[in-house]
């Protein structure tokens, strides 16, 4: 009897601790396409990415947002970034014209604003070896639930989307392609 009860007390406390988790990065086509029509070809690889302060995962009181593959926010960022360069031909891991690295500015969300709306709030910045640096914020809204494990698991799902769309900013901004212009790029002034 004893066991029965014990068990019963375990599995209650397990059901109170959800997990989220939050799929795998998907590249997005628009910013591929983008990328693509840069004809830059493969020069970039991607450094280490790092964050300006901890983000909290925790979603209300049913756990946190786990990131596949054993990722942090910046790694998961990190690795977004590379797929999408990977997609578009432009990445070198052996011998790069560039390292891109990254800074996470911001990193948020709420699964629960007026119990059936989400956002997640993303300030990113890439910076390249080079010197220059673009900078791109997002908020995405996404439909949450009134029930916390289900406005969680919606808040994991939408972190995809919310990358995309910060990346995406990222590549299309006008400074992007600074970032690839090395010393053997710039026009030297003639003498007179």
């Amino acid at each position: 009897m004893k066991l029965l009860i014990t068990a019963a007390a375990l599995a209650l406390l397990a059901t109170g601790c959800a997990t989220n988790n939050s799929p795998r990065y998907a590249s997005s086509a628009d910013t591929v396409h983008a990328l693509r029509g840069m004809k830059i070809g493969e020069v970039a690889t991607v450094g280490n990415f790092t964050m300006t302060s901890t983000a909290d995962l925790q979603c209300r009181a049913v756990g946190p947002i786990m990131l596949p593959d054993n990722h942090n926010l910046p790694s998961y960022i990190k690795k977004a970034l590379e797929d999408e360069l990977k997609m578009a031909g432009m990445y070198n891991p052996t011998n790069p014209a560039v390292n891109l690295t990254g800074l996470v500015n911001k990193a948020a969300f709420t699964s629960a604003k007026g119990f059936f709306q989400g956002h997640w709030e993303l300030d990113v910045t890439i910076q390249s070896s080079n010197g220059k640096s673009v900078s791109a914020q997002e908020q995405y809204e996404f439909d949450s639930a009134y029930l916390a494990d289900k406005g969680c698991q919606k808040t994991a799902d939408a972190l995809v989307p919310a990358v995309q769309n910060v990346l995406q900013k990222i590549v299309t901004s006008p400074s992007f392609k600074d970032l690839f212009i090395t010393d053997q790029q710039v026009p030297t002034k003639k003498k007179k």
